[in-house]
């Protein structure tokens, strides 16, 4: 019962935090080069506690302020998330599947897709845990909302004055 309290919940911050920033029909490359820096994080450790991350990890996570940033060149984009800690780039062509080596260490198969200024993710990992995250661009915000085993978690990141 509790559980379902929760996810309850966790969907309905979802739904504000993307009504409050805004849908938009705008091309994801109006958003390239633009710098996001995290500003909140909800659950997270939860969606990490379930894909197996170490106790080690989800601490570090915990008390990084990470920045991220979208890029392209030809046809390959580029995902790069920078932090104190540890930095992560994520090359990709939209609807290609890729192996990557995620931010926490774990191999998965990545494929992403854009609609209008949403980058949609699935990765598969080795252990069989599927991870949705969609990430939503706008001029003023970055909104990730990561979902694992029905598990949701939102990241919020603020753009970077430039």
């Amino acid at each position: 019962m509790m559980e379902n309290s929760k996810q309850r919940i966790a969907l309905l911050l979802v739904i504000f935090t993307l009504l409050k920033i805004g849908f938009s029909d705008e091309p994801i490359d109006k958003y390239l080069g633009k710098k996001y820096t995290m500003s909140t994080s909800e659950n997270f450790d939860a969606v990490m506690k379930a894909l197996g991350v170490s106790m080690w990890y989800r601490f570090l996570a915990r008390v990084t302020t990470p920045q991220m940033v979208l890029s392209k060149s030809g046809d390959e984009y580029t995902l790069s998330l920078t932090s104190l800690v540890k930095n992560f780039v994520q090359k990709f062509k939209p609807g290609d599947t890729n192996t990557i080596m995620t931010p926490d260490g774990r191999t998965a198969n990545s494929t992403i897709t854009f609609d209008g200024n949403v980058l949609n993710e699935i990765e598969s990992d080795l252990n069989g845990k599927v991870t949705k995250i969609k990430r939503t661009f706008n001029d003023t915000h970055l909104v990730i909302v990561l979902e694992v085993d029905k598990i949701i978690a939102i990241r919020t990141y603020k753009a970077n004055k430039q």
